[in-house]
Formats: structure tokens, C-alpha cells, sequence
């Protein structure tokens, strides 16, 4: 049986852009309005405009479109250790996500995204939007329906595409750099492990990595990073690793739709 029959690629890219676009102003004219009233804005508060503006919306869209979790998007069980394998590839994916902002922002003079760093005052509202909110509703989007509707092109063009768009929905050039390379690895973990579960689970990873408060990175980690050349020897663990986990996971899912 063919999957997503009631939505096409157009309509795909169409709610996909609405999403993005309905959270973006959304959240920035309910924060305003929160200011207007002269209402002290919150975490609280952010964390309910993400689920008012981003979270419902990607569920209003899946209703709407008799979208099914198991069937359409291929939310079904992994085996445990493929969630250890997901987590040293999100270990694996951190100092190069850091060295390429360190590297742009210096080539660049953009500190603005290298600076940034969570404090512990924040971790929770982080945790749960970054960690589970928004792992989740850009993993439906891009991998469960923007990659299947756009499979049939082949699949490595797919994987490419899928990428630069999920760079560029991000808006910035730094972040560009690597949110690009981790949209193709969660395309192709998604595409070797046959389930969505896998990259919603090292996106949420991934994520929660890059939300550690700033006092648990170390000067002499950044300084090591800031060589170009020593985020090569992550790059090439990276890419056996990637491979290990498609024959690994290829074993386990051969009998999976």
C-alpha cells in the first residue's frame, strides 16, 4: 500500500513552510503583545508559544491529512542498542557542529551564534523545546513526509535536498554549515533504520548536547576546536560510524516496511 496517498509534494512543502512561518510570527507577535501588556515574558511563556505555533499545527496538518504515525511516517520500535548507536553519533556530530561555528563565526566576525550558550536557568524550558518539541515536529516534516514525498528522485538526491532545505529554513550561514550535513545524517538514518523513531531520537540528542549551560564547556575545548584540522579526525569517525550503523541497523530492519 502506498504511504501519504493524501498529501503531495507540493502540498508537502506548502504546510511545511506555513508551519515555519506561522511559529516564526506567531511567537513574535504573542511575545509582543505580552509586552505590550507590560506581562513579564517567561520561559513559560515561550514554551507555549512553541506548542501553540509550531507543535499544534504540525498535528492539525497530520489529522487533516489522515496521516498515520505507524504506517505513514514509520513510528515504529527500534531496538535498544540502535539508541546507543544514535547517541555516539550525536556525540560524534558535536565538536564538528562546534568547530564549524567557530571557524565561520572567526572568518565571518559573526559571534553571535558562538557566543550563545544556555544557562541552567533555562535548561528545562531547553530540554523540553529543544530536546523534545522541536526534534519532533522538524523530523515529521523534513524526514517523515518532505523525504518519502521526494524518495522517488533517488535517494541520495533526496537526502541532498532535504539538507540544504533544512539549512536553509534556519536562516543564518553559520548555522547553515552544519544544521545542513545534520539534515542528510538524519535522512540517512531515517532511510537505514526504516523507522522515524531513530532520527526524532538523535535529533532530540543532539539537541539536548547542545543545550549543556556554558560552564560545562571547557576553554581548552573550544581552543582545540578552533583548528580547522582537528575536526577532521570527528569527520572520518563520523562517517565509519555512519557506516557501521547502516550495516548494523540494515540486519535489524530487512523485514520492515
Amino acid at each position: 500500500m502506498k504511504t501519504l496517498e493524501n498529501i503531495n509534494i507540493k502540498q508537502t512543502i506548502k504546510y511545511i513552510l506555513f508551519i515555519i512561518l506561522f511559529f516564526r510570527i506567531g511567537n513574535l507577535v504573542f511575545i509582543s503583545l505580552l509586552g505590550a501588556m507590560n506581562i513579564q515574558v517567561n520561559y513559560v511563556y515561550y514554551l507555549a508559544s512553541e506548542i501553540i505555533f509550531y507543535l499544534m499545527p504540525t498535528y492539525y496538518l497530520l489529522r487533516k491529512k489522515k496521516i498515520t504515525w505507524k504506517r505513514d511516517l514509520k513510528i515504529v520500535k527500534i531496538p535498544i542498542k540502535i539508541y546507543i548507536h544514535l547517541i555516539i553519533l550525536a556525540i560524534l556530530f558535536q565538536p564538528i557542529t562546534h568547530g564549524l561555528i567557530t571557524l565561520l563565526s572567526e572568518l565571518l566576525n559573526d559571534h553571535s551564534i558562538q557566543n550563545y550558550k544556555y544557562s541552567f536557568s533555562s535548561l528545562i524550558y531547553s530540554m523540553i523545546t529543544s530536546a523534545m518539541i522541536t526534534p519532533l515536529v522538524e523530523e515529521v516534516c523534513f524526514r517523515g513526509l518532505l523525504f518519502q514525498k521526494t524518495k522517488h528522485i533517488g535517494i541520495y538526491k533526496s537526502i541532498l535536498i532535504n539538507g540544504i532545505i533544512f539549512g536553509l529554513i534556519h536562516q543564518n550561514v553559520i548555522v547553515f554549515s552544519f544544521t545542513f550535513l545534520f539534515g542528510m545524517l538524519c535522512c540517512y538514518v531515517f532511510y537505514s533504520s526504516k523507522s522515524l523513531i531513530a532520527p526524532i531520537f538523535l535529533h532530540a540528542m543532539y539537541n539536548a548536547l547542545q543545550s549543556i549551560p556554558d560552564n560545562n564547556h571547557t576553554v581548552a575545548y573550544y581552543q582545540f576546536i578552533s583548528n580547522p584540522l582537528n575536526i577532521i579526525p570527528f569527520i572520518f569517525l563520523l562517517l565509519l560510524f555512519v557506516y557501521y550503523f547502516s550495516n548494523t541497523v540494515n540486519k535489524n530492519f530487512t523485514m520492515m516496511a
